[in-house]
């Protein structure tokens, strides 16, 4: 019994010891609003952030396939920016992302009936936490607060949405934190900047706490280092070109689905009509949008 004591103490101990031995990665979850056109939540903000956290290596909400071949629109439209960023200093960059077309077409198709009701329940959630007229901020959506609620609206989806939303979203998710955690094990010892969307942040936060020798980093510990308004208004002429590169690729986009995937074709055109704007204004707070 003792021998059998000592070999199961010893199997505990490993991988206590084997993360000792391993350098501590930092990693910084910033959750982002989607198209970042809101005061508090703007490009001139995140590329704030991107020089205060001085990240060694970056993951986007991008398709790792879309990434390579230069689609960096695949994603939403801050994640070009932050790649555009990384690349100018010769960062490594994964894309984590992972949907696919016929999936998310058919999601659209078979939505619930009473998503109005859906959207105002999760509305209610926002408001008892925030207030009606809380605006979006980085520091905000970044924050504990934010974070939960984030997973109760996700609770409310599954209840209008059953097992078809909840297995689409958990799976997606899923994939993200695979995804995620391969380019960690990658790039032990550096600091990481992983850019999501804010409804995606909970569950890569959850997955990485799991990781022992991952140290989570807090947007609020950067807040020194940020200046009281954004130092830039505008982006980079470089991003600018590469936006109205990836208009035409959705316009192409768009076209090809548009008589087999009408609903998916008309999220595109928002987006395209919401990229479109932001290129009008290079990027400078708050474009106004086409309806």
């Amino acid at each position: 019994m003792r021998g059998g004591w000592a070999i199961a103490l010893v199997g505990c101990w490993i991988p206590a010891l084997a993360a000792q031995g391993r350098p501590t990665t930092e990693v910084l979850v910033l959750g982002t609003i989607h198209g970042m056109n809101q005061p508090g939540c703007t490009f001139g903000n995140l590329m704030d952030v991107f020089d205060a956290v001085a990240p060694e290596a970056l993951a986007v909400e991008i398709r790792p396939e879309a990434l390579a071949s230069g689609d960096l629109l695949d994603g939403p439209i801050e994640m070009s920016l932050l790649v555009y960023l990384a690349r100018q200093r010769s960062l490594p960059v994964a894309g984590i992302d992972w949907w696919r077309t016929a999936d998310f077409a058919r999601f659209l198709a078979e939505r619930p009936v009473d998503e109005p009701a859906r959207e105002q329940e999760e509305l209610a959630a926002a408001e008892r936490e925030f207030g009606p007229e809380s605006p979006y901020d980085l520091f905000r959506i970044n924050g504990p607060a934010w974070t939960e609620l984030m997973r109760r609206e996700h609770d409310i989806a599954i209840r209008y949405e059953g097992d078809r939303g909840n297995w689409g979203w958990t799976q997606r998710n899923l994939w993200m934190a695979h995804r995620l955690a391969r380019f960690v094990s990658q790039h032990r010892g550096r600091r990481i900047l992983v850019a999501v969307g804010a409804e995606h942040r909970y569950f890569l936060l959850d997955e990485l706490r799991r990781e022992p020798d991952v140290k989570l980093l807090d947007l609020e510990s950067f807040a020194a280092r940020l200046p009281a308004k954004p130092s830039r208004s505008r982006v980079p002429d470089g991003v600018v070109a590469l936006w109205t590169e990836g208009v035409q690729r959705l316009q192409r986009y768009a076209l090809r689905l548009g008589k087999e995937t009408p609903l998916l074709a008309e999220r595109l055109a928002r987006k395209l009509r919401l990229v479109r704007a932001i290129i009008h204004e290079r990027g400078a707070c708050c474009a106004k949008i086409e309806q």
